[in-house]
């Protein structure tokens, strides 16, 4: 029995070992905990309904990961909402701005704006925007902002659908290349970004940076942050097998104990 639990135990501990070697660590939230994080939301016209509930899906969650942040919204140009340092709690009343308010006809009322066949709330940014897109205009804000306030730990979250103006690559390669050579961690959240857009961005950053946002219809149930960490069953389960064989080695196979004989009757004192 002794050998039989020692080759079990060595076995599932070996086990164990080499499924805690393959774990990646997993993120706190969208970038690194304590990072004064700015987001970057793409707003342009290529945006279509889907994005807009993703990107409030993304403002809801980004306000409850007890970081602080700013907020840049951009299209042609850049608009900053929030400067860095601000409270998450702050973000939550933007979110609202991306969700729906009617199906089904174009709004008519000043305080809608439509997007496709959905009706929105205006925004206070809209108005200066244009059709266009320009991704670096609203990354090169985000440096100059970080910049001028000189908070420690910057960090940027793009939310974008990573379509942009075929003149805004040579900018846009040059201020993600910037951001690489200082070190800024950068992360995206893709709206179901094309094949070829999400290409440039793999290209110049690598494929590590990349989060795409599942699609509304799919998101039903409760939903979990992008980048957060899921309980790795597998290891789990070895190490509930492991606990369990420890314990019946214990149970089982203690130290033997050994009791003094007691005097025999009538012995002679």
């Amino acid at each position: 029995m002794r050998i039989a639990l020692a080759i079990g135990l060595l076995l599932c501990g070996t086990t164990a070992f080499a499924l805690a070697l393959d774990l990646r660590e997993g993120r706190r939230g969208f970038l690194p905990a304590g990072s004064n994080g700015v987001i970057v939301v793409d707003a342009s016209a290529s945006i279509t309904p889907d994005s807009y509930r993703q990107i409030s899906k993304v403002l809801d969650d980004a306000s409850k990961t007890g970081e602080r942040w700013g907020l840049i919204f951009f299209s042609d140009n850049a608009y900053e909402a929030l400067p860095p340092g601000t409270k998450g709690t702050a973000i939550a009343p933007f979110s609202r701005f991306f969700r729906p308010v009617r199906r089904g006809r174009v709004a008519s009322e000043s305080n809608t704006i439509s997007v496709g066949d959905v009706s929105f709330p205006a925004n206070p940014w809209g108005e200066d925007f244009t059709a266009g897109t320009s991704i670096s205009t609203g990354l090169v804000l985000a440096r100059e902002v970080l910049d001028r306030d000189g908070l420690e730990k910057p960090a940027i979250l793009l939310v974008s659908d990573l379509a942009t103006a075929q003149s805004d690559l040579p900018p846009l390669r040059e201020v993600l290349t910037e951001i690489v050579r200082d070190r800024i961690p950068l992360r995206i959240v893709g709206l179901s970004p094309a094949t070829h857009d999400k290409a440039f961005f793999d290209s110049v950053l690598g494929k590590k940076v990349i989060d795409v946002a599942p699609p509304p219809s799919l998101d039903r149930a409760e939903p979990t942050g992008l980048g957060e960490s899921r309980l790795p069953v597998a290891l789990a389960l070895v190490c509930a097998v492991l606990l369990a064989g420890l314990t019946a080695n214990e149970l089982w196979c203690g130290r033997l104990t050994w009791r003094r004989p007691s005097a025999a009757k009538g012995a002679p004192a």
